[in-house]
């Protein structure tokens, strides 16, 4: 017996058995409603944003307070980070020391000094003036005496 001869017999065999008396499988009948789901499918995507931002900060530092999460909206102005920055914490410091020392009682009090200081330099400037011009009169004068008797 060779395979053709075979396949015939094989065919008809499969038929019959697949043919039961048995009764149809029972259908379950349920309402619907919502479920875990239980499959899982893994298909490979790219995920891309609708839209992106850039953030910037006018200092350097470390971010010590995040006020929004990812997926977050956020309106314009609206605080997003509190940036701990040392070098802008000391700019701030000198500023404000600055503000304190130009106080108007300050700012005045250094302009009435630098006036009395210029007032005594003025004094001491003169008096050394008045002490040039009398010795050069002097000298002037023992000149011209000594000119005038030699004629």
């Amino acid at each position: 017996m060779t395979i053709r001869y075979g396949l015939a017999p094989l065919l008809v065999l499969l038929a019959l058995t697949g043919c039961t008396s048995e009764a149809p499988a029972a259908v379950q009948v349920a309402d619907v409603r919502r479920g875990p789901v239980t499959e899982v499918v893994e298909a490979p995507a790219t995920i891309g944003a609708r839209a992106s931002a850039t953030l910037r900060s006018p200092a350097r530092g470390t971010i010590a307070k995040l006020y929004v999460r990812d997926g977050d909206r956020v309106r314009k102005g609206q605080i997003v980070a509190r940036i701990r920055s040392p070098q802008a914490e000391g700019q701030l410091r000198q500023a404000r020391q600055a503000s304190r020392m130009a106080t108007p009682a300050r700012v005045g009090a250094q302009l009435l000094n630098a006036i009395d200081l210029a007032r005594s330099q003025y004094r001491a400037q003169t008096r050394a003036l008045a002490s040039i011009t009398a010795q050069l009169n002097r000298s002037i004068s023992g000149l011209v005496t000594g000119v005038t008797s030699g004629l």
